[in-house]
């Protein structure tokens, strides 16, 4: 399992609220974005969203989980936008929040 595309996917479907809008904005299908969900609160032990027939919410533990994987995340899109224009010295996580300079 590729596990940042599952968190990002995860992301995108408790902001929308969809799986339909979060397999639009990656250009996959529903039912892949419902196996990576699926995945992933297999991994953590624990139902992420609450799902009826109509709607989607995030369960207590979702909401908990969002900030930090919306945040995980947004830092790994800053690193490859920081390696596309050919830095030298790389960011990186020292604790979470926090950054350094490497080298």
């Amino acid at each position: 399992m590729d596990k940042l595309a599952t968190i990002h996917t995860f992301v995108l479907v408790a902001r929308a609220l969809s799986f339909s809008e979060a397999a639009r904005e990656l250009c996959v299908s529903k039912s892949v974005v419902s196996e990576r969900i699926k995945r992933l609160e297999q991994l953590i032990g624990r139902p992420l969203l609450v799902r009826s027939t109509r709607t989607v919410q995030l369960s207590p533990i979702g909401s908990a989980f969002l900030q930090e994987c919306a945040d995980l995340v947004e830092r790994a899109d800053e690193l490859v936008r920081f390696m596309e224009r050919g830095e030298v010295q790389p960011v990186r996580a020292a604790a979470v929040g926090r950054a350094e300079r490497v080298g």
